[in-house]
């Protein structure tokens, strides 16, 4: 057991759900000699159902009573630790997965480690998490009575390989509790997941909407975004669509899992001749969830091709033929068998890390009906209501710019997502006013309307003014909003009144 180690964790500059100070909790738990009982996401139904109780076979049990040499982390973390359970959010897994393999991401997420440990001497049953939402990291305290199935005395949802191993069956229940119970994260995005769990920026491609399907030129240019993604830190996920007459994780003749997260572990290119052919392989490695069933196609575990590569080309590779879930594809055949993917990227804002900073400028505001509600340009008569925020790009041509449109996660209050989108206008030099009409401005660009939490457009804009205007689709329509602006200098936003 570990020594009894001194200082606060929660910090007091965070939100708090349910307004739950882990330091405050525990040193009351101490006090008393007891184990903490969360009162909001207690070992109950309530906990793991939308409704009606869908099984009768749970029976909640703290860490030490599942394994007496309980801990949060044994031998650090990897992609590895995580294994779904049986409920069907192999998209929050996918994402936990990718987290896993960055030291720096895990320690935001789960901070002091060290302090919150299970086997030390001053453990309260408490442990604490921070996930990143609606532009803010919040603290989420959970107890450590976890569900498990009463013949087997197994975890029903995530755990790890290891039986004594805890940080991702806890990380999870952090997550249900923010998201309402367990049962709620049947249904989301690997976007969603990978921004609450790194602050960073999630851009969805469908392969065939975007074109990418169908041009190689594109095809390129997506491996080569990939491949500097991934060597920045950036956490990737593909997934494909159930279609007509496959059931929902169904498994296809070729072993991929159909409305199915995988995990984006590595992109290779590999220069070799195969068979008396030469040239090159753009290659990615992908991870299931499950931690098994792999991919059986070309470059599958046991392909007589992986015979032809030589020890240093396997080993740059991490290739290992176990059933382990982790498998190689060729990127062309990726393209062919899945339907989209999702890149989260972490925008470097700290002026202490060598990599390249972004300035990042914000604005909070909603959306009122019968003020500034005005729903998308289809609507002109009320499209001018909405915000409008002005910035500027003053110090070179064709200036990379990021910009996210978000909005609240309203699944807890069992309430469906907005569909939101946004348009930029290129406005006069000496612009101070707010819009009333097109005239005198140019579109400089425009998203799609969606319900997804988050929306990312990536554009090269012009030395000007813009004048970026975020709506919903339909008028009259209530909600808060997010939008943050990245530029690689000082952009002077300002939210437009006059």
């Amino acid at each position: 057991m570990a020594d009894f180690v001194l200082g606060n964790i929660s910090d007091n500059n965070l939100t708090k759900i349910y307004n739950q100070n882990y330091d405050k909790i525990k040193k009351k738990c101490n006090s008393k000699g007891e184990l903490w009982v969360d009162p909001y996401f207690g070992p109950n139904d309530k906990s793991l159902w939308e409704g009606k109780n869908k099984r009768d076979d749970v029976v909640w049990k703290r860490t030490k009573d599942i394994s007496p040499e309980a801990k949060l982390f044994v031998g650090g973390t990897c992609e590895d630790d995580v294994e779904q359970g049986v409920i069907g959010n192999c998209w929050f897994v996918a994402a936990v997965a990718c987290f896993a393999l960055h030291d720096r991401l895990v320690e935001q997420v789960i901070p002091d480690v060290e302090k919150q440990e299970l086997d030390n001497k001053d453990y309260a049953g408490i442990v604490v998490f921070k996930f990143y939402r609606f532009g803010e990291w919040v603290e989420v305290c959970v107890d450590d009575q976890l569900p498990t199935a009463a013949k087997s005395g197994k975890l029903l949802f995530m755990h790890s390989n290891d039986k004594s191993e805890f940080w991702c069956a806890l990380l999870e229940k952090a997550y249900a509790k923010l998201a309402g119970s367990y049962e709620a994260l049947n249904s989301g995005t690997s976007a969603d997941a990978l921004c609450d769990l790194t602050g960073g920026v999630s851009q969805y491609y469908d392969f065939v909407k975007s074109g990418i399907s169908a041009d190689e030129a594109k095809q390129d240019e997506l491996f080569k975004d990939l491949l500097k993604a991934l060597s920045r830190c950036a956490l990737v996920n593909c997934s494909m669509v159930v279609n007509e007459g496959e059931g929902q994780e169904s498994k296809r003749d070729n072993g991929l899992i159909v409305g199915h997260a995988y995990t984006v572990v590595k992109c290779y290119e590999l220069s070799l001749g195969l068979f008396g052919t030469s040239g090159k392989y753009k290659m990615i490695k992908l991870r299931n969830p499950w931690g098994d069933t792999e991919w059986q196609g070309t470059w599958n575990d046991n392909d007589p091709k992986w015979k032809e590569l030589s020890d240093s080309d396997k080993k740059d590779m991490d290739f290992t033929n176990e059933d382990d879930g982790e498998f190689w594809m060729e990127f062309h055949e990726m393209l062919e068998h899945f339907d989209n993917i999702t890149i989260c990227r972490i925008i470097n804002t700290d002026m202490s890390m060598t990599r390249k900073r972004w300035h990042m400028q914000e604005v909070r505001g909603a959306w009122v009906p019968g003020e500034n509600a005005g729903g998308c340009a289809n609507f002109p008569d009320t499209y001018w209501s909405n915000p409008q925020i002005q910035f500027q790009i003053l110090e070179e041509e064709d200036e990379t710019v990021q910009l996210v449109l978000s909005q609240k996660d309203l699944r807890i209050e069992d309430r469906e997502n907005l569909t939101i989108g946004f348009r930029i206008f290129k406005v006069a030099d000496d612009n101070t006013l707010r819009l009333t009409s097109k005239k005198g401005t140019k579109t400089a660009g425009k998203t799609k309307f969606t319900d997804t939490r988050e929306l990312y457009h990536r554009c090269e804009l012009e030395i000007g003014r813009y004048v970026l205007i975020p709506s919903t689709f339909d008028q009259h329509v209530a909600g808060d909003f997010l939008v943050r602006i990245f530029t690689e200098d000082d952009a002077f936003v300002e939210e437009l009144k006059d």
